[in-house]
């Protein structure tokens, strides 16, 4: 298909797209087609259909994880900070926390507030941004948090294995019970399919389903 062909049948899709969404605000599969779209975009010329998503989908932890790798990649590192602050707390999503953990270990060092550091001084200041993370990450009760914690184990291992038990001795009560409120949590949804986007009730059998399934609980 030439460029010009291919040029207008991309335009005619996102325009149909935007045709559905206008009509119905919750339809996923055309959001998909806009995210899809913006992921191959500058998030300069993106940033607007992220904000779209998250503010349409705000507990949606995959559309977060999304926009924030595109301002990573972008290395709009002021703007990462203020979208983990937004998401991080309210959705508890494994993945997002994954990625803040990435962001700390990879860019802090980049980060414009550790500049002027220089040494082992700012290797100090690195390992206390991550740690402060990973110790937030373990007290939040959400599926997969038995990951973040050997995670958190092997970090203190490999900074100081002298001191590692004390660090990890101190938090493993809180652990212990944020991972027994992740389990109960499980078994409560066990079945349901938490990945989904919120959206309101579209009458189809799947749905019928999942209903049933939250009823036995």
């Amino acid at each position: 298909m030439p460029f010009v062909q291919r040029r207008v049948y991309k335009m005619d899709k996102m325009q149909k797209a935007e045709e559905r969404i206008k009509t119905n605000p919750w339809d996923i599969e055309a959001w998909s087609v806009l995210l899809r779209d913006a992921q191959s975009k500058k998030i300069e010329d993106a940033r607007e259909v992220f904000e779209r998503i998250i503010n349409q989908f705000p507990f949606a932890g995959q559309y977060w994880k999304i926009y924030i790798n595109q301002e990573m990649k972008a290395k709009n590192y002021e703007r990462v900070e203020k979208l983990f602050q937004r998401s991080l707390v309210k959705i508890l999503h494994i993945d997002l926390w994954k990625l803040y953990l990435q962001y700390i270990r990879e860019t802090k060092g980049k980060h414009q507030a550790f500049k002027q550091v220089q040494g082992s001084y700012a290797e100090s200041q690195k390992i206390t941004a991550t740690r402060r993370v990973y110790q937030r990450a373990i007290v939040t009760p959400m599926l997969g948090i038995e990951t973040i914690w050997r995670d958190y184990c092997m970090y203190e291992n490999s900074i100081n294995p002298a001191i590692a038990k004390k660090f990890t001795e101190e938090r493993s009560r809180d652990y212990m019970n944020a991972r027994r409120v992740a389990k109960e949590y499980e078994v409560i949804t066990k079945g349901l399919c938490r990945n989904m986007p919120s959206i309101p009730p579209q009458n189809t059998p799947y749905e019928a389903k999942q209903v049933k399934l939250w009823h036995r609980r």
